[in-house]
């Protein structure tokens, strides 16, 4: 089985069983809050990350970013400056939303494209750099996807992602409330074979701080979404507020992958 079959596999196993699904009262478990995205606010400068410096490197002044699946803009806006124009890429609307009004907050040139990448790729002009934060475990083509990503830059591509898939962390949850026990994989090395068996000579590696681009969120918001990706509904919410004060999810440092385009 090749790489980029064991990563697909992997991530069809995350499939929610319909009798679930059927009880979620309507509410899509894959939906998320794009509140819980917002960027941290450029008053209080954190250290920057591994994914962050690893993009600093190929940034020149003045430079373009490409944020794909941009969220809040978190990955994007830690670079301006140097990078003098951002262009955020997700398929939520709420999300490029956030985006642009954190961009504006920053005094930052940005424009937002809405679709799915690489289907809008062609929308959107190459850049200096391409940053991709925590997208690549919802993409079954990977490859494919990678590809794209070298394609719309001129100099780096920076990935981050969990070490595993991040739903492992409310692993406990859906055995507490459902009895359900959830698969552990894919991982980020999963992912680099992937890219390496697609021809991307990309580096993988780990970092050592948990990222904190991102503002934090109230403990209820963040049960909120834990109840509806586990779907449990929103009567279901103090449940899991309670649960996971006894057992919080592990936050564990990301891993980044790179590579810079020839």
């Amino acid at each position: 089985m090749s790489a980029m079959q064991r990563w697909r596999a992997a991530l069809a196993a995350w499939a929610i069983p319909e009798e679930i699904l059927e009880r979620s009262k309507g509410q899509s478990p894959w939906e998320l809050n794009p509140q819980l995205f917002t960027a941290a606010r450029s008053d209080t400068p954190t250290p920057p990350g591994l994914a962050t410096r690893r993009a600093l490197e190929a940034l020149p002044d003045g430079g373009s970013v490409l944020d794909i699946g941009c969220g809040g803009g978190a990955a994007s806006l830690a670079l301006a400056p140097p990078a003098a124009r951002l262009v955020g890429i997700d398929e939520s609307s709420g999300m490029l939303d956030r985006f642009a009004t954190s961009a504006r907050e920053r005094g930052v040139t940005h424009s937002t494209v809405l679709g799915r990448w690489p289907d809008v790729s062609d929308a959107v002009e190459r850049a200096d750099v391409v940053v991709c934060h925590h997208v690549v475990y919802n993409v079954p083509d990977l490859g494919d996807f990678a590809l794209a990503l070298g394609h719309s830059a001129r100099r780096r591509v920076v990935i981050e992602l969990t070490p595993r898939h991040p739903q492992t962390r409310n692993g406990t949850v859906w055995r507490h409330f459902w009895g359900l026990d959830r698969p552990d994989g894919p991982t980020a090395n999963d992912a680099h074979a992937v890219l390496l068996e697609a021809g991307i000579d990309a580096t993988l590696e780990h970092d050592t701080q948990i990222n904190a681009q991102r503002a934090p969120q109230s403990p209820r918001a963040q049960a909120e979404q834990v109840a509806r990706m586990c779907c449990l509904g929103p009567e279901r919410v103090d449940e899991v507020a309670a649960f996971l004060v006894e057992h919080p999810p592990e936050r564990t440092p990301p891993d980044v992958i790179w590579w810079d385009v020839a």
